[in-house]
């Protein structure tokens, strides 16, 4: 896509934008690109709110994301090299199957990778909530996660050596629940406590208590709490 056109969409959708040294930088709020399947390169969404890019299949190099809320990039198959996501909520990497070097998740809040296959050396977790491994099987050394929740890794048959976990919360890993000393130091996982799910069931019986179901993030929110509920629960009854 070139800019031209996007900038067009953009007047559409009434989106504030302006263009500067051949970047064109997203103002404003909440930015609905929802049936984009395309971006032009040098796009820089510095918007308060989210972005909403669930339909992008591929992402152009030269793309940052500085804004304050999250990033659904739901349908994305392919990320470019050297991706840093710096904005304020989470990141939605659903469809994902193999991560680039390089990259960082400096972002806020949690990280979603369900159908990530192979984490390549060298990749920073620095994201200020979970991590979701859902489907990898296999974790390559040098992997820091220093995240500020709990890392789940569900399918990974076998945890390698010299893996750092700085994270602030649990490792879910081979229907076990470790704490990162334990871990660190190749002990025994200890027994299941409630913190967790205590906090959950809070967070989750808020966003019930006073419900949306016409806003876009509320829907997801709910979603990604019945998620974290679904997880901890499965791992408590083992």
């Amino acid at each position: 896509m070139k800019q031209s056109e996007f900038i067009k969409i953009l007047k559409e959708k009434e989106i504030k934008f302006e263009q500067k040294d051949g970047r064109i930088i997203i103002n404003g709020g909440y930015v609905d690109l929802y049936s984009l399947t395309e971006l032009p390169e040098n796009v820089e969404f510095n918007n308060g709110g989210s972005v909403d890019l669930r339909s992008l299949t591929k992402l152009p190099e030269k793309v940052l994301f500085n804004n304050g809320g999250n990033v659904w990039l739901d349908s994305l198959t392919k990320l470019p090299e050297n991706v840093v996501f710096n904005n304020g909520g989470n990141v939605y990497l659903d469809s994902l199957t193999k991560l680039p070097e390089n990259v960082e998740f400096n972002n806020g809040g949690n990280v979603w990778l369900d159908s990530l296959k192979e984490l390549p050396e060298n990749v920073l977790f620095n994201n200020g909530g979970y991590v979701n491994l859902n489907s990898l099987t296999e974790l390559p050394e040098n992997v820091e996660f220093n995240n500020g929740g709990y890392v789940y890794l569900p399918s990974l048959i076998e945890m390698p050596e010299n893996i750092q976990f700085n994270n602030g919360g649990y490792i879910y890993a081979k229907n076990k629940k470790y704490s990162k000393a334990e871990l660190n130091k190749n002990n025994k996982p200890k027994d299941v406590d409630n913190l967790n799910l205590k906090e959950l069931l809070e967070k989750t019986l808020y966003l019930l208590n006073y419900p949306q179901p016409g806003l876009l993030s509320w829907n997801y929110l709910l979603r990604e709490r019945l998620t974290e509920l679904n997880t901890i629960t499965k791992n408590m009854l083992v």
